[in-house]
């Protein structure tokens, strides 16, 4: 029987909604490694009162099949 591993581990690329309706999209660079993720995500706002600027964040996680936190 063979047992495929499927990683979150790349860059991903994504869109959501503000309250406003606004849309931002942002990039997260994951790593993961034994069910632990890291990264970072940056966005660059479009609108609002951080129009134009670049927030960065960075993410400590894990993952246990299908339940990220």
């Amino acid at each position: 029987m063979t047992t495929t591993h499927h990683t979150l581990t790349g860059i991903w690329h994504g869109l959501y909604s503000e309250p406003t309706g606004a849309q931002e999209s942002f990039v997260a660079e994951l790593t993961e490694t034994l069910g632990v993720l890291i990264g970072k995500v940056t966005e660059t706002h479009k609108s609002g009162p951080f129009a134009g600027k670049t927030l960065r964040a960075h993410l400590v996680g894990e993952r246990d099949h299908g339940k990220i936190s």
